[in-house]
């Protein structure tokens, strides 16, 4: 919600918006300006002091000009052994992790964080797999295919710098290798597909990676939490979110 500030008029005209952050849509006004409903612009008369709130709806994660969130609510993962470190950017696991693991139930929307175009949609794997029966199964693939799971690579290019992101382990893909994503676009949902579904495994989490002019893990990856617009500090605990901003 953003208040109208109250403010005194000899019956001048102003005109008056709701501009909503990115991610958020316009839904009424409410107070003094309650009869103007959905109507997110217009200009009145004042002759006396108001006061009004104009309501909003995120039906996106949070996002700005600079950073964005894949998921409309924000969690790391905790590990099973490392707790917040293990599912964390880092050597938190005693062994690099590339990215951060983001908690979620299976099903939930995830957005694209940036514009790009799809390089690789893979939904080869069954929801319903147990982890015990994925050599069997998918062995063809090989491991490290497998333990991505279901997964979307999108090339973007942000600041003259080519960046890729990844999404794995999701449950369904909604989008085809070729195709030019918006940034908030819907690209699939959450699941527990891949090494995910393993018993190392804490549960259903989406594994976001961003590796920069490059594909190679080991020397293209960064930290993805410096695209996102949610922060977390050492514990965990968020920082920085739109939600109740």
């Amino acid at each position: 919600m953003q208040p109208v500030p109250e403010a005194i008029h000899g019956g001048g005209t102003v005109s008056i918006q709701a501009i909503p952050d990115l991610g958020c849509r316009f839904i009424q006004w409410t107070g003094d300006l309650v009869s103007f409903g959905s109507n997110p612009a217009f200009s009145l008369q004042l002759f006396i002091s108001i006061s009004a709130t104009a309501v909003f709806h995120r039906d996106q994660p949070c996002r700005d000009a600079n950073t964005a969130d894949p998921l409309m609510n924000m969690a790391i993962l905790l590990s099973r052994n490392n707790g917040i470190s293990g599912g964390t950017y880092g050597n938190g696991r005693g062994r690099m992790h590339y990215g951060i693991d983001l908690a979620s139930s299976v099903g939930t929307p995830i957005y694209a964080l940036f514009d790009g175009i799809v390089e690789q949609a893979v939904d080869w794997y069954d929801q319903n797999v147990e982890w015990i029966n994925y050599e069997s199964q998918y062995s063809d693939y090989g491991e490290s295919c497998y333990n991505a799971g279901n997964r979307v690579r999108i090339k973007s290019t942000i600041n003259s710098e080519v960046i890729y992101v990844k999404y794995m382990h999701m449950d369904q893909v909604n989008i085809l290798q070729g195709q030019l994503i918006t940034a908030g676009a819907l690209i699939g949902t959450v699941g527990s597909t891949g090494s995910a579904c393993s018993p190392r495994s804490n549960g259903p989490h989406l594994h976001l990676e961003v590796l920069i002019n490059g594909y190679n893990a080991q020397l293209n990856a960064v930290n993805p939490e410096s695209f996102l617009f949610t922060k977390f500090d050492y514990f965990g605990k968020i920082t920085r979110s739109c939600i109740n901003n």
